[in-house]
């Protein structure tokens, strides 16, 4: 909860108000969790003294908080309370990881962000390679995209009788969007309210120990915003949570308006701004939905999950309320379909302030499109670094439309995150990923379109001001009179570092004021 005082903030190094314009100042004049005012320092230590605030004195540099604007922070704790299966490099050592566990999430083994495109047998694991090692617990391991998994038989007798429908290969035990994300909902419904409210708490503190204060849950069901309204309830959010809600059922619209409203007039850290919607998958798993094949499976465009009309009837719904769209497309092609939606309500792109979740895969006739209509795109830029496989994917022709973000900027606004867990939470390391590409790590894809590489200013302010403009609260990203005074303080200013490499060094500490 925010603090009822005032507090005079002063640093020895300087205090970034703002990166684009950049602003600084030495002094700062906070109250009531507010930034009041700066400048002259004389000034705003008798401001201090009239107003009987205590007075924080730092010689590291402050910088506001960063903002995520799409994340996951169910699935973020749920990854924190499982297996973290990334370090696997072969399915033996994998299997070895998991091999004797018992539950740890209700009675289910839950383990998570393997990733088989790096091992040397080209696939993930199948139902009988978990059979061998574990038998009489249900199995479920996630695949790092988070569009993909495998279960176990056992788990497969449970997902018959809770009726899990969606794409379900039954003979290898891989399970695939809609399928896996029930399969998880129903895990986390099996858990109490205190057990789900331990989840976020440990995502909370998590996102708050990287300098992360401000996040866009980028798709929740009506029971994570309960546990969430909780939580706020009992103080303790400390991250500014923004929750865009799936729906199953065009009815629930109204439903949304109304928590909308009422976590805007009646809680102070968590607040309903809108609908997600899924409209492909992802590249990793072959599942985005792309105009040409895979070049690596001629035969597959990729998954489709709403057909044209029924997204346009959904989306005006929506729109009509005034609520925030954010729609995930990755492919070129269900970019294509977002696109022509948005340009039945074109006149409200911008006043919305809709947006389109990730753009991965964007052609060069689309930016015209972009340019015009103006979405905010929401993307995440260590996918870089970590699909290192992309032009196998993609192919040498298609890697020029692979996160153009340089192009992408100039034609709309950018906001930046993690997807977490599908990427580290750690802000510098996607700053780096943006301003660098992966150059130094040797990707292929990177050097390739080194002309995309973002300039760093750029970047800390798409990671400030842009999410905060894509989670429609201008109060965010910055220090500035009338902003929240969510400050970290770093033991590096990140505008004065020689090497882009040095970002990764930076420690960041949210700053409590008491």
């Amino acid at each position: 909860m925010e603090d009822r005082g005032f507090y005079v903030i002063e640093s020895s190094n300087k205090i970034i108000l703002s990166y684009k314009p950049l602003i600084e100042t030495n002094t700062l004049l906070v109250g009531y969790g507010i930034v009041l005012a700066y400048g002259d320092r004389e000034y705003i230590l008798k401001l201090g003294e009239k107003l009987d605030a205590k007075h924080h004195y730092f010689n590291e540099t402050i910088i506001p908080g960063f903002i995520d604007a799409h994340l996951h922070m169910d699935s973020l704790g749920f990854e924190l309370s499982t297996i973290n299966l990334l370090e696997a490099k072969n399915l033996k050592e994998l299997l070895g990881m998991i091999k004797g566990l018992k539950p740890n999430i209700g009675e289910w083994i839950v383990g998570g962000r393997f990733d088989h495109l790096v091992f040397p047998e080209k696939r993930p694991p199948t139902r009988k390679d978990l059979d061998s090692i574990i038998g009489e617990h249900p199995v479920l391991l996630s695949h790092r995209s988070g569009h993909m998994g495998v279960v176990n038989s056992k788990a497969l007798e449970i997902m018959r009788k809770w009726g899990i429908k969606g794409k379900v290969d039954y003979r290898n035990g891989w399970v695939y969007e809609s399928a896996l994300w029930s399969i998880r909902e129903r895990i986390l419904k099996q858990l109490g309210r205190e057990d789900k409210i331990d989840l976020l708490r440990k995502a909370d503190k998590y996102l708050i120990d990287h300098g992360v204060t401000g996040a866009g849950v980028a798709g929740t069901t009506f029971d994570l915003l309960e546990t969430l309204k909780t939580m706020d309830r009992g103080g303790e959010l400390r991250v500014r949570t923004y929750v865009y809600v799936f729906i199953e059922d065009p009815n629930d619209i109204w439903r949304v308006v109304r928590e909308a409203f009422d976590t805007m007039l009646n809680y102070r850290r968590v607040r309903v701004n809108g609908v997600k919607i899924l409209l492909d998958g992802a590249l990793g798993p072959r599942t985005a939905y792309l105009s040409s094949p895979y070049s690596d499976e001629p035969s597959n465009h990729g998954l489709l999950l709403y057909d044209e009309i029924f997204l346009g009837k959904l989306v005006e719904s929506i729109n009509r309320y005034g609520l925030q769209i954010a729609i995930h497309a990755i492919g070129d092609a269900a970019l294509d379909i977002v696109l022509k939606t948005y340009n039945l309500i074109s006149g409200d792109v911008v006043s919305f302030r809709h947006r389109i979740e990730h753009a991965s895969l964007v052609r060069d006739d689309q930016l015209d499109v972009i340019e015009e209509l103006k979405p905010i795109l929401v993307v995440q830029p260590h996918f870089i670094i970590t699909d290192k496989w992309i032009l196998d994917r993609v192919g040498f022709e298609r890697v020029k439309w692979v996160y153009r973000f340089r192009d992408l900027s100039e034609k709309t606004i950018l906001a930046f995150s993690t997807d977490a867990p599908v990427e580290p939470v750690n802000p510098w390391r996607t700053v780096y990923a943006a301003i660098t590409r992966g150059v130094y790590e040797g990707i292929e894809h990177g050097k390739l379109t080194d002309y995309e590489r973002l300039e760093l200013i750029d970047a800390l302010h798409m990671y400030t001001k842009g999410s905060a403009y894509a989670l429609r609260d201008d109060r965010l990203g910055c220090l500035l009179p009338g902003c929240y005074a969510d400050m970290v303080k770093v033991d590096k200013n990140p505008l004065e570092i020689s090497d882009p490499r040095e970002l990764l060094d930076i420690k960041a500490e949210y700053v409590e004021l008491k």
